[in-house]
């Protein structure tokens, strides 16, 4: 085609001549750009997204001729694989209008080109992948050397030697090219860059509607086939693609490239509709044929990979909706149109799976990979599971894409549970089965064996536990044949736990005997043989566990929840029993574990009768005692496990109707086994634990006191539990150290349960558990105490004995307390040795037990101190005393004890500063112990002053800026103790000319240290500046009484502060150029120097800027500046007059938690002076601009606490009506709304307490009566969170009520919903958790809500007519209001049960107070609740109501 008139010149002369070149392909598109001043190497700019891409509008003659050269060179493979092509390509379409690209790709058929080009990119690529070539980095598109640079050679045309410079035709060296198959991958990536642009132009937002567009999305219409087959290579290409940038780890490119992939979708809603025939079956058919693998395989490595970014979302949802609209809907379709009955079971020894076949012979097609290629995904990162989001790892093979096809289906029904039970449960069910058949067929077919497949079922099961599928037992049964259980009794190596887990946790029933399913027992049976291979001493721990959290367990629950508990408890002793007889070792089996007891005695409480249980127990102790002592056959031992269970239960108080002769009939044969000291049996520590269960019951006279039979038990226990002359030596032939742990286990509850407080036997008891520990010190110090896992069968040497002891009487610190102080200082001490030659992390332990017990803190805290200086006054070498530092220095200030009230304490804090070389990285312990102890005090010794003065070295470590802040308030308590016991003028006068010499002589040093930093002189950091500093702040605001030397301090701190300045100024230019640790510390120390300051810094606002310069060092520095430089805007606000109060920047400063107590009185103490100098009304638009703004915000806290200074300073109210009182009382309604929400915070919930007393106390004029109830039902509501359900009756009289039921409801709501909370959480250390007891209570409180005596009533004043007819009538009257106002717990109640369904027996007892408030409801309002409930909670109100008509229902009416 001949050039365009409007092209003139050397341009029309040069489009003529590349018109008619036969030159490469590297030649001719260098020409071409070369005639456009186009950089084909210069790909760096970003590509436009459809808001921002610009629209061109004015004609572009040669960039037009340029396109349709261009489009007739694609019509040859050498340009549709050339990455120039594309870049020309993606310049060229941002050039012109969209118009003419689309007037030019109707002329040149585009829809034809771009179907070519895919096909020989698809060709390529995946050519080059499959070679595995090595291939250079794809970031430049210019040909380099071996030395990275760009060879070029310039030549000029031919015929035209008098042309200027700028027609220059720059041409590419065919040499030094990359390779092909790196050509093919980069003609791929800028082929997507170009498709990109395009698409964005077909979809911008910018002028939807425009007819240009419209023409350009007309020229793009293809057949659905073509469009597929389009879509189908290009979404091969792109997961083919992904696959390789991970093994390679090619993150960028990888993100680019799926920013441009997400454009591919909008090629599918291009395809023509409608038209020659084309219906949606046809659509269907050309996706299933052509893309369905490709973009279920791209789905998966997508989801594997765990890209959290938007293009990702983007693509798997596009994935998904494209799968369900084209693939899955249809299917679901058809199999509703064939009746959707799914499989039918009720044929046990025949079900009819009809209803797969079709299922599988339609998705059986779509798994069929009509263009196979062998893409190893391994070694790439995308290979984990996530069993929650079913994230599998990724695979290029067909058949393992199943899984993550069912999660799609799963998730293409209806999102409603109600709705999925109902309508879509017999679909699921029958996909499931559908594609398990399909997985079976596909993995035979490429392996021969079931491999494959068991790990496919595994993710379909997966796929059914996370999206709460719910499958038939007679499916799980069915697939049970695959866990290998059957066959794991002869090679235990084929049992796939992990398959056998998923069953277990979705449908346990199918293992229970009473499930009514035939294989139910052999499957069982097939189980238990396989669980004896199953031990503690296994290689493999994992598996251990697994198997009985997650198998064991679960079984012993789901025989609990049948009602079959007996059955289990006879097939546990057959298995203890077998396990007994076979033991050659001492390695122990699951069935023994001590977690299974626990959880066999959580289902003794609740789902098994006293009558079994007493049998049990009878033929329990028959079966183990044997001629007065307990026998050791294996039925002795099976039995006397299951015993040891249950005696947790009724060890306590005994069972009703069991024999108390029994129960010492087995004391004393445990006593008469445990005497006679011989090692006959492994499981002689079983016995101790039995003894110490029954302890209440078993050793207790009728006078509860101990009996005979106790004393002969602790005789024996102290023998045993000593670790010199214990089990271990006593016992030959075995391990005694369980033995041992368990009799000091029950010496520890003998002396808690049978002897009172400070009894001779419990100080014998307790003395001798001491001196077992300290007198075995050097043979546990020897043995390198190791970490104990808590498991008391894996107590198997001394190290994990000693251990398991301490862990004991750490447990019961109220027993410690009781220790003679003797005995506790060789524990402390004993504790302490081997704290500090172990890596036992238990050195933060001893403040924790000491919190609650304040006897045992004290002693601790003086063994402590008298232990430090014992070795001290001894002359211990530094290394033995620095090793007890810790205990001195950081311990011993979290221990809840006045210091002044412990004896030396003063004399360890004397000895701390001048016979101990503490390291440097005891300074911040140090500079914090002194200085509690000076607080509280009151008292500043001469070594204390000395020390202070002294060159105490810093670490040059983030924890600089704790100590800082700590020695800053030391030297400010020193100042003030010795300022405040001044008695007169002279005294005080001659302390500061004191304190000034001493202040002064140290400046000197100080300024040399921060000279020296700034000059970048090595010299040790150093606290004397900081006290310089803040000695001199402290004179300066005594500058009253020190007129003489007032303008030398002026001076002085002028001078400090200029250093500290420039070296704040050298430290930002450091960082600036490079991190700098070093630096950065500095920089963050001297910020905090900069507080002593303050005044002088007022005007320097670029000081706020400099926490911006840490970049990207220490975030502990980082937070650290930045609360300095925002007290420092507060301080600065609270002077001027500049800066509002509602202001972000100041709000944020006020942080009271960092703030130390001077802080926080200087900043109370300025902003009501600022607030005082207001008028009345600026305080009332001050605080309505801070009720504006809210107080829940991260901000809140600093609004309440200015509120409630605003509210302090105002004028007394004397008018109701009035704008001020208006403001009091919305501001009372703020706060009052806080503080019912914010009860789990602490610093709002306390200032919005005290805005509302000072309203209350102040303004009382300003307080409505709506005011007035709020704050009841906030305090109301607060307390029931607070406090349990006792004593709720005080609430019960509608006569104290008077109506007002809305200060009761939110109280109700939060009792009723402490109810349903998990009781280990529920309430905090010290609480009782919530029972059967509270939940009478609260439904003794509903009734009388609901249905009030005549007594309860108040009555009129004056009754008129018949007084027993105006009486009834208040009856109901306050019947009628209480159902009314009581339907919102119903709701809640629904709510609730959702979230956390109620225990059963809790269930029972609240049963009646919620009929009671049904029977008070109309029947008007019962429909309009049911109304306004979405489905799940009104499946619960119906069911509550149906409940409530057949049992709970009064009278007729309701």
């Amino acid at each position: 085609m001949a050039p365009s008139k409007e092209i003139a010149g050397p341009s029309q002369e040069a489009l003529l001549k590349l018109e008619k070149s036969t030159e490469d392909s590297d030649r001719q598109l260098a020409a071409a750009a070369q005639i456009l001043k186009l950089d084909l190497s210069d790909t760096s700019s970003p590509l436009p997204s459809s808001n921002t891409i610009e629209l061109i509008t004015r004609p572009a003659p040669k960039e037009e001729w340029v396109l349709r050269w261009l489009l007739k060179r694609l019509k040859t493979t050498t340009y549709r694989v050339h990455p120039r092509s594309y870049i020309l390509l993606q310049q060229l379409l941002q050039r012109i209008s969209r118009r003419a690209i689309a007037s030019t790709f109707v002329e040149y058929k585009f829809a034809q080109i771009l179907k070519n080009i895919v096909d020989d990119l698809n060709n390529a690529v995946f050519k080059s992948l499959s070679d595995g070539a090595n291939r250079i980095s794809s970031d430049s598109e210019t040909s380099e050397t071996v030395q990275g640079s760009p060879v070029r050679s310039k030549k000029r045309k031919r015929g035209n030697d008098s042309a200027d410079a700028d027609n220059d035709i720059v041409m590419y060296d065919a040499g030094n090219r990359e390779s092909q198959s790196e050509r093919a991958i980069l003609a791929y990536g800028r082929f997507s860059d170009a498709f990109y642009v395009l698409m964005n132009l077909v979809n911008t937002q910018s002028d939807r509607g425009d007819v240009s567009q419209f023409h350009l999305q007309q020229s793009l219409r293809l057949d659905p086939a073509i469009a597929a087959e389009i879509l189908g290579k290009l979404i091969r290409l792109f997961a083919g693609l992904i696959v390789e940038y991970a093994k390679e780890k090619k993150s960028d490119q990888l993100q680019h490239l799926s920013k441009t992939a997400t454009v591919y979708f909008s090629l599918w809603d291009l395809k023509k509709v409608g038209i020659n025939g084309i219906d949606k079956s046809s659509i269907n058919t050309a996706f299933s044929e052509s893309c369905f693998l490709e973009v279920l395989r791209l789905h998966r490595l997508v989801v594997s990979s765990g890209a959290e970014s938007d293009d990702a979302r983007f693509i798997t949802r596009s994935i998904e909706k494209l799968i369900a609209l084209h693939v899955i809907l249809p299917a679901r379709s058809l199999f509703m149109e064939r009746g959707g009955s799914g499989i039918d079971y009720s044929k046990a020894e025949d079900p009819d799976w009809s209803a797969v076949q079709p299922v599988t012979a339609t998705f059986k097609p779509l798994f069929e990979d009509r263009a196979p290629i062998d893409i190893k995904c391994n070694g790439t990162d995308i290979g984990s599971v996530d069993e929650n989001s079913c994230s599998f790892p990724a695979t290029w093979k067909p058949a393992e894409l199943i899984p993550t096809f069912y999660d799609i289906v799963a998730r293409s029904v209806p999102r409603d549970s109600f709705r999925r039970q109902n309508a879509e449960a017999s679909w699921l069910e029958t996909v499931f089965v559908a594609l398990a058949e399909l997985a079976y067929s596909s993995t035979q077919q490429l392996g021969g064996n079931t491999l494959g497949f068991i790990s496919l079922l595994e993710q379909l099961f997966i796929v059914v536990r996370a999206r709460k599928i719910s499958l038939s037992p007679n499916t799980f049964l069915t697939h049970a044949s695959y866990t290998g259980l059957l066959k794991g009794k002869e090679d235990p190596q084929q049992v796939r736990w992990s398959l056998t887990i998923l069953l277990m946790e979705l449908e346990s029933d199918i293992f229970l005997p009473n499930s009514g399913f035939k294989d139910s027992s052999r499957l069982l049976d097939a189980l238990f043989l396989s669980l004896h291979h199953i031990r503690g001493n296994m290689s493999d721990q994992k598996t251990y566990q697994l198997v009985k959290e997650k198998v064991v367990i679960p079984l012993i629950r789901a025989f609990a929840g049948a009602r079959d508990l007996p059955t289990f408890a006879g097939f546990w002793y057959e298995q203890l029993r077998e396990i007994e007889v076979a033991r050659n070792d001492l390695a122990y089996s699951v069935w023994e574990d001590d977690d299974v007891l626990l959880v066999y005695q959580e289902a003794l409480r609740g789902s098994i009768s006293d009558t079994f249980l007493k049998t049990q127990i009878e033929t329990a102790i028959s079966t183990v005692t044997k001629s007065g002592h307990i026998s050791k056959a294996p039925d002795s031992y099976a039995y006397f496990v299951i015993l040891e269970a249950g005696t947790r239960i009724w060890g306590q108080s005994g069972l009703p109707g069991l024999r108390i002769d029994l129960v010492t009939g087995l004391m004393e044969s445990l006593h008469k086994t445990l005497s006679k000291r011989k090692g006959d049996r492994h499981w002689l520590w079983r016995l101790w634990r039995v003894a110490r269960n029954l302890m209440p019951i078993g050793l207790k006279s009728t006078f509860n006191t101990p009996n005979e039979l106790a004393d002969k038990f602790k005789r024996e226990a102290l023998v045993v539990a000593n670790f010199s002359t214990g089990p271990t030596k006593l016992r030959s032939g075995w391990n005694g150290h369980q033995e041992s742990f368990e009799a000091c286990q029950f010496l520890v509850s003998l002396s808690k349960e049978l002897y009172h407080g400070n009894s001779p036997e419990r100080r014998e008891i307790l003395h001798v558990i001491i001196n077992c520990l300290t007198g075995s010190s050097s043979s546990i110090f020897e043995a390198k105490l190791e970490g104990w896992n808590g498991r008391y069968k894996d107590i198997n040497g001394l190290a994990q004995q000693a251990t398991a002891v301490i862990e004991c009487l750490l447990e019961h610190p109220d027993l410690l307390s009781e220790l003679v102080f003797e005995d506790l200082k060789c524990f402390v001490k004993f504790f302490w040795d081997l704290a500090s030659s172990s890596g036992q992390d238990w050195k933060h332990q001893i403040p924790e037990i000491t919190e609650y017990t304040p006897s045992l803190a004290s002693g601790v805290a003086r063994s402590l101190c008298e232990l430090f200086m014992e070795m001290v006054e001894s002359e211990q070498t530094q290394p033995v005393i620095v090793r007890y530092l810790p205990g001195i220095v950081q311990d011993l200030p979290g221990i809840p004890v006045r210091h002044q009230e412990v004896p030396k304490f003063k004399d360890t804090i004397e000895a701390l500063l001048s016979k101990v070389d503490y390291p440097v990285d005891f300074v911040p312990h140090m500079v914090s112990l002194i200085n509690g102890w000076c607080q509280e005090s009151r008292q500043v010794g001469s070594e204390i002053l000395e020390w202070i003065t002294s060159d105490i070295s810093l670490q040059d470590s983030p924890m600089d800026m704790r100590t800082i802040e700590s020695f800053r308030s030391l030297i400010r308590t020193a100042f003030e103790c010795e300022y405040k016991a001044c008695k007169s003028p002279a005294e005080t006068g001659k302390f500061l000319k004191r304190f000034y010499k001493l202040t002064t002589s140290r400046v000197e040093s100080s300024t040399k240290q921060l000279e020296s930093s700034v000059k970048n002189k090595d010299q040790p950091s150093t606290l004397a500046p900081i006290f310089v500093g803040a000695s001199l702040r402290l004179l300066w605001e005594k500058r009253e009484e020190m007129s003489k030397t007032m303008d030398d301090i002026a001076r002085q701190r002028e001078k400090i502060f200029g250093l500290l300045l420039s070296r704040l100024d050298k430290c930002t230019k450091t960082l600036r150029r490079k991190s700098h640790p070093e630096a950065a510390i500095i920089l963050a120390t001297t910020h905090q120097m900069m507080e002593d300051f303050d005044d002088l810094a007022a005007q320097k606002t670029e000081l706020d800027k400099a926490s911006t310069d840490l970049g990207e060092n220490d975030p502990v520095l980082i937070n650290g500046i930045k609360y300095i430089t925002q007290r420092r805007k507060v301080a600065r606000a609270a002077t001027s007059d500049s800066l509002g109060f509602n202001e972000s920047t100041l709000l944020q400063g006020i942080d009271l938690c960092r703030m130390q107590a001077c802080e926080q009185t200087y900043l109370v103490r300025e902003f009501t002076t600022k607030l005082k100098d207001m008028s009345n009304a600026d305080r009332i638009k001050a605080i309505g601009e801070f009720k504006t703004a809210g107080f829940e915000c991260s901000e809140g806290a600093s609004r309440l606490l200015l509120s409630g200074l605003a509210a302090s300073a105002l004028n007394e109210i004397t008018e109701k009506d009035s704008a001020e009182a208006r403001g009091v009382s919305s501001l009372c309604t703020a706060v009052t709304h806080v503080l019912q929400h914010s009860i789990d915070d602490i610093e709002r919930f306390s200032l919005a307490a005290e805005n509302v007393d000072i309203i209350l106390r102040l303004h009382s004029r300003g307080v409505t009566q709506y005011n007035i109830d709020s704050c009841l039902a906030a305090v109301t509501a607060t307390m029931s969170k607070i406090h349990s359900l006792r004593e709720t009756n005080h609430i019960s009289t509608k006569s104290q009520l008077g109506g007002r039921f809305h200060l009761l409801i939110p109280a109700l709501q939060s009792l009723l919903k402490a109810l349903f909370a998990p009781s280990q959480k529920r309430y905090q250390k010290g609480g009782a958790a919530l029972g059967i007891s509270h939940t009478v209570q609260f439904t003794r409180l509903l009734t009388s809500l609901c249905d009030p005596t005549v007594s309860a009533v108040s009555r009129p004043s004056r009754p008129t007519g018949n007084s027993n007819n105006s009486l009834i009538d208040q009856t109901k009257k306050a019947k009628v209001i209480a159902g009314q106002h009581l339907r919102i717990l119903i709701e809640s109640y629904a709510q609730n049960m959702l979230e956390a369904p109620l225990q059963p027996e809790i269930k029972t007892a609240l049963a009646p107070g919620l009929y009671a408030i049904l029977d008070a409801m109309p029947a008007e309002s019962k429909r309009g609740l049911n109304a306004g409930m979405d489905i799940s909670s009104r499946a619960i109100f119906k069911t509550l109501h149906d409940d409530y008509v057949r049992f709970g229902k009064w009278n007729s009416k309701g």
